[in-house]
């Protein structure tokens, strides 16, 4: 089986890691909160997301 990598970019290198060793070597804190960090971006993005559309059908709705 051929596994699957994450690419991390960093300064001047890009790191490839398996979700293995990614969760093996960071500490519990570092990986809490990651996770925290995480679903606040997603949910930012959702809400965009939602907004953006909003804006739109109202456009549209106005120019009709």
């Amino acid at each position: 089986m051929v596994d699957k990598f994450i690419e991390i970019k960093i300064t001047k290198a890009t790191l490839f890691l398996t979700e293995q060793e990614l969760l093996r070597n960071l500490p519990p804190e570092v990986i809490k909160t990651a996770l925290q960090r995480g679903k606040a971006i997603l949910r930012r993005r959702q809400y965009e997301a939602r907004v953006t559309k909003e804006v739109d059908t109202l456009l549209r709705a106005k120019r009709q």
